[in-house]
């Protein structure tokens, strides 16, 4: 699973850093650009929850979700902007929280409990 999410963060980041016309192309940008952060950290969020058992497991690992979406946006801002973009970091975390929320409803109907999860 660590591979998994590693491959994911790389991949989020490729694509948030990637040139103007690539992210035309793959359409990131545009009337798509909210919904894509929020789906790409709900995504975030539901990877990194999904094995985590409890609230006291999984805090740590919200926390690091918004933690990323604030270094993605930063390196952005790097690359790209000449403000921080508030409002992608809010859609970003409204995504980890979709996620979070998903995981969890996953978990209870597929019966992953704390014998058989990563904490």
């Amino acid at each position: 699973m660590r591979f998994i999410i590693g491959g994911w963060a790389l991949l989020v980041l490729a694509i948030s850093l990637a040139p103007l016309p690539i992210k035309r192309e793959l359409h990131t940008t545009g009337r798509m650009h909210a919904a894509g952060h929020f789906v790409v950290f709900a995504i975030t969020a539901f990877l990194l929850c999904w094995k985590a058992v409890g609230l006291q497991a999984k805090l740590p690992r919200l926390v690091a979700a918004v933690v990323f979406a604030l270094v993605s946006e930063a390196l952005e801002k790097l690359v790209y902007h000449p403000q921080f973009e508030w409002r992608d970091v809010i859609l970003d975390t409204a995504g980890v929280l979709a996620g979070f929320i998903a995981a969890t409803f996953a978990q209870r109907s597929t019966g992953v409990d704390e014998q058989n999860a990563e904490s």
